[in-house]
């Protein structure tokens, strides 16, 4: 986000993510509400079905809403687009995207 002050969406592979104790849950949580006060959304895609059944039992689940969260990074990113329209979505590309390190 630093890198990219303007952006409006924020997302999160999950694939890697195989848990989500209680201090992962607390986090995620404080980095959703904060960048909801910013104005940025956080998507999720790849989540394991016991990443989700925590978020749902500790009610993160509905702090980051089903329409957050996608199966697949591209079916985020698809969502991502068409939500931000033609002007963001070029400046979304992964092509015009600073470099991850």
């Amino acid at each position: 986000m630093a890198a990219n002050p303007k952006a409006s969406y924020l997302l999160v592979v999950g694939n890697g993510i195989n848990e989500l104790d209680a201090s992962g849950e607390e986090v995620v949580r404080h980095v959703v509400d904060r960048l909801r006060g910013n104005g940025v959304t956080v998507v999720f895609s790849g989540l394991k079905k016991q990443v989700i059944d925590v978020m749902r039992a500790t009610g993160l689940f509905d702090v980051v809403t089903q329409a957050n969260i996608f199966a697949t990074a591209d079916q985020a990113l698809a969502a991502i687009y068409a939500r931000a329209g033609h002007a963001e979505a070029d400046a979304l590309r992964p092509d015009n995207l600073p470099a991850a390190g």
